[in-house]
């Protein structure tokens, strides 16, 4: 996944967005394209193996930790020859990324996280079509408030909480049609 972001990134860089064949309704970004197809296809895999049932406790906080630091190392770059590096391989640096928080967090929620009731199933049930829909609403949420100045902070947890929200209401709203639960 590392080597082919990398690649892929040669060719169509972070932040070249394209719109597939003129006629799909949804901006695509190359850059990230087989990061989400190989997580799709890793996640399928997990299912069927079990696997995200196996990961140990060591495994689980190791994968934490290395996701959370690279995490880090992405905000620690300020010029230099760090900020180079990371610039240089940053589809390899962000695959890895990906994949150590991805099965950190998910053996963090396995462990911690694992709350049901009925707020929790209803979000389970939307979540599908959220994954969906996020990027538009969050890209049409970018542009509505694109000249009010809040902060870079405030914008990125104005944006990530209404578009998340959004996100799962549309689903739900969607989900009421007759036949859309089949399908999300």
């Amino acid at each position: 996944m590392g080597v082919g972001s990398y690649l892929i990134r040669l060719v169509s860089p972070q932040d070249h967005w394209i719109w597939p064949f003129g006629i799909i309704p949804l901006p695509m970004e190359p850059a990230h394209y087989l990061q989400y197809v190989m997580m799709f296809v890793v996640g399928i895999l997990a299912s069927r193996f079990h696997w995200l049932e196996r990961i140990s406790k060591a495994t689980g906080i190791l994968s934490l930790l290395i996701g959370c630091l690279l995490a880090l190392g992405i905000y620690l770059r300020d010029g230099g020859e760090w900020n180079n590096f990371v610039a240089q391989w940053f589809g390899i640096y962000e695959s890895l990324l990906c994949v150590f928080i991805c099965f950190g967090l998910l053996w963090l929620f396995r462990e911690y996280g694992n709350w049901n009731n009925k707020f929790w199933q209803w979000c389970a049930a939307q979540a599908y079509g959220a994954y969906i829909f996020h990027l538009l609403l969050m890209i049409a949420l970018q542009n509505a408030v694109d000249g009010i100045w809040m902060g870079a902070f405030g914008k990125f947890m104005f944006i990530g909480i209404a578009s998340t929200i959004a996100s799962f209401g549309l689903t739900w709203l969607l989900r009421m049609i007759p036949g859309v639960k089949k399908v999300l």
